[in-house]
């Protein structure tokens, strides 16, 4: 069994474009001084309401149970750049291998440990190739894991609390743009995690992939069960329905590879794979 770390030291902050895009605002669009006095304070008090706890641990294929789909991991494999390996939602920012999936939203985060890994490549001196928004890259290919970094990462639950109290007393924009700061927030926490995970990699000369979560393409959300098999999701309050749902709600789980061979095309955002040029989500 790997060696589990907490990570508790730390603080998240809301990146600004993030929470006008969950809330709906395409890239060239602005809220009028009303609402944008209102997210100030949602803003405000998301970051005081915000409990960021995470776990981070790394896993050998004997650690993991045979016939799951997460023990898949230790062979080669390829992705479509619409499958498992690029389904993420809430973050902007460049993605590349070996660095925090939404190295932009890593600017939200302060705390001890900061590596030197945000943004870059799991191994120094890589790059990433040139890419264009809405043309399609040829499928990737991803290596056999080595080992597997689980997580399981949360916001706690007094900022949701406050969501419930602000919509029953029929203050719903308010209540709205309080949970969308909270989903800012706990990929915040994810980006930290992840930026955990690529710094031990680069200390020990392996790439990583893009970090997926169960529920996303290929991946059952079934096999929620399997990582919190393997993590004290517990120790951080974090707790798992029968309908494999996460409580608090502002939680996340999901998986990174360290690989000793490159990854190809996990390089730049997800959204440089896909041809929806007209998406309305597209970062």
């Amino acid at each position: 069994m790997s060696l589990v770390q907490t990570l508790s030291d730390f603080s998240v902050r809301v990146v600004q474009v993030e929470l006008l895009r969950l809330v709906g605002y395409k890239t060239h669009q602005q809220p009028d001084e009303k609402l944008r006095a209102l997210m100030a304070e949602a803003v405000a008090e998301a970051e005081v309401l915000a409990r960021p706890r995470a776990l981070v641990g790394l896993f050998e294929k004997k650690d993991v149970p045979e016939g799951t789909h997460l023990s898949t991991f230790f062979a080669p494999a390829s992705d479509s750049g619409r499958g498992a390996l690029t389904a993420r939602t809430g973050v902007s920012g460049a993605d590349v291998a070996g660095a925090p999936a939404g190295a932009t939203a890593v600017t939200g985060v302060t705390g001890a440990g900061t590596t030197e890994a945000a943004g870059l490549p799991g191994r120094p001196g890589g790059s990433a190739p040139e890419i264009t928004g809405g043309t399609r890259r040829p499928k990737p290919s991803i290596p056999p894991a080595l080992e597997v970094a689980l997580s399981v990462c949360t916001i706690g639950a007094p900022l949701e609390e406050r969501v419930s109290e602000y919509s029953s007393a029929g203050e719903l924009t308010r209540s709205l743009i309080l949970d969308a700061a909270g989903s800012v927030l706990t990929e915040a926490v994810c980006d930290y995690a992840n930026e955990k995970i690529c710094g031990r990699a680069v200390g020990r000369s392996l790439y990583t992939t893009r970090r997926v979560s169960p529920g996303y393409g290929r991946w059952k959300i079934e096999e929620q069960k399997v990582i919190f098999q393997l993590l004290p999701a517990d120790s951080i309050g974090v707790t798992l329905t029968k309908s494999y749902m996460m409580i608090p709600r502002k939680s996340v789980s999901f998986a990174v590879r360290l690989t000793a061979e490159r990854p190809t095309g996990q390089f730049g955002s997800p959204c440089a794979t896909c041809g929806r040029e007209g998406c309305e989500f597209r970062r």
